[in-house]
C-alpha cells in the first residue's frame, strides 16, 4: 500500500516526500521514485525502508535528502543516490548497525551541508573477534558546513579537500584501542578542515594527541569550542599557536577529565599570535574548579593584548571559597590589555 502511495505520489508530481516507517514488513520504494523531475525535498526513515537503487537514477531538482535509520541494499546503493543527486545542497545521513553500509561514500560537486551521525553504541563484532568499523568517505570541494556524530567509538572517516569550509562540528568518541590509529587518521583529518571558520569539538577526540610538527595551521578559524570530559591541554596549545585570527575560545570541561588523566597547562615557549592581536574573549565552563584552569587563565589574561572579556563558570560550586579564591588571584594578575573584564560565577 505505502509502495502505491508513493508511486502514485510522484506521478502526479509531488515537491516533498516526508515518510518514517520504524515498524512492520519491509517497504521497498518504487522505481519512479528515483527519477523524479519533480522532487525538491525527500525525507525517509526508520528501520523498515529498504534503499535498493535501480541502474538508472535521475533526481535533478533535489536539493535536501534526510536519510534516518533506513536499510540499504548495499554500500553501491547509498553512494549511487547520493551521487546521481546533481544539485543536492544539503544532505543528513544517521547510521546503524543493521543498515547493511559498510562505506559510505558522499562524492558531490553541490553539496554545502553534510550531517552524518552513528547512534549505536554496541559493537557490532567480527569473526575474527574485532570491533567492525563503519568508514565515511566524503568528497564534496563545495562544502560550507560539516557535522560528524558517533558516540561508539566505531566510525572512521576520510576527508576530501574542503577550500570553502565555514564551520565543523565533531562530537566523536575514540575506543582506547585504536587512540594510536586514530592519531594518524585524526592528523589527515585536521588537514582537510583547516580552512574552517568556527569549529566545535565535542566529547573525548581533543584528548588524541597530534604532533606539533604535522598539526595544520588554521588560518581562518575565529571561533573554537570545546567540550570535552577528556581533555589534553596539549592540544589546545596546538590551536592556539596554530589559529593567528582566533577570536572566540569557549571551553566546558568535566569534572574528573584533568585529575584522572593527570594533565597540566604548559605555558608555550612563545606567545602564540592570536594572543597578540585578535583574541578577544575566552568563557570556561567547569564542573569543578582546578588549578590547571587557573594556570591557563593567568597565561591567557597576562599575554591576550586586545581581549575584552573572560568568563569563568563554576557549575558545581557557585559562590564558593575556591571561586572566590580564583577571582582574588585573576584581579591581582597583570593583564596584557586594560579594557579585559573578568566575571566567575
Amino acid at each position: 500500500m505505502i509502495h502505491d502511495v508513493i508511486k502514485n505520489s510522484i506521478i502526479k508530481g509531488i515537491q516533498y516526500l516526508d515518510l518514517f516507517v520504524k515498524d512492520g514488513p519491509i517497504v521497498c520504494l518504487p522505481s519512479n521514485l528515483f527519477t523524479s523531475q519533480t522532487l525538491e525535498v525527500l525525507r525517509l526513515g526508520g528501520g523498515s525502508i529498504l534503499i535498493s537503487v535501480p541502474n538508472f537514477v535521475s533526481l535533478p531538482n533535489l536539493r535536501k535528502m534526510e536519510l534516518v535509520k533506513v536499510k540499504y541494499h548495499d554500500d553501491e546503493s547509498a553512494r549511487m543516490l547520493i551521487t546521481s543527486c546533481v544539485n543536492l545542497e544539503v544532505l543528513v545521513v544517521e547510521l546503524t548497525k543493521p543498515d547493511n553500509v559498510d562505506i559510505l561514500n558522499i562524492s558531490s560537486s553541490t553539496l554545502r551541508k553534510i550531517f552524518v551521525s552513528y547512534v549505536e553504541v554496541i559493537y557490532h563484532k567480527c569473526v575474527s573477534g574485532y570491533s567492525k568499523k563503519k568508514n565515511i568517505l566524503i568528497n564534496a570541494p563545495p562544502l560550507q558546513y560539516l557535522s560528524l556524530s558517533d558516540v561508539s567509538g566505531s566510525v572512521y572517516c576520510s576527508l576530501g579537500n574542503f577550500p570553502s569550509l565555514e564551520e565543523v562540528d565533531i562530537d566523536m568518541n575514540v575506543s582506547l584501542d585504536g587512540r594510536n590509529d586514530y592519531s594518524y587518521r585524526l592528523t589527515s583529518f585536521y588537514q582537510a578542515i583547516k580552512h574552517v571558520k568556527v569549529l566545535t569539538i565535542n566529547e573525548d577526540i581533543f584528548k588524541v594527541p597530534v604532533p606539533e610538527h604535522l598539526f595544520p595551521m588554521f588560518h581562518m578559524l575565529t571561533v573554537l569550542k570545546v567540550t570535552t570530559s577528556c581533555c589534553g591541554w596539549g592540544m589546545l596549545e596546538n590551536f592556539l599557536k596554530n589559529s593567528p585570527k582566533l577570536e572566540n575560545l569557549i571551553f566546558t570541561v568535566g569534572s574528573w577529565s584533568f585529575h584522572h588523566h593527570d594533565l597540566r597547562w604548559r605555558n608555550p615557549e612563545s606567545v602564540p599570535a592570536c594572543l597578540l592581536s585578535s583574541l578577544k574573549s575566552i568563557s570556561i565552563f567547569s564542573s569543578t574548579l582546578y588549578k590547571v584552569e587557573l594556570a591557563m587563565a593567568k597565561y591567557i589574561l597576562k599575554n591576550a593584548r586586545v581581549l575584552r572579556t573572560m568568563k569563568i563558570k563554576d557549575h558545581h560550586s557557585p559562590g564558593s571559597k575556591k571561586e572566590k579564591k580564583f577571582h582574588n588571584v585573576l584581579l591581582n594578575v597583570r593583564r596584557g590589555s586594560d579594557s579585559c573584564e573578568v566575571s566567575i560565577c
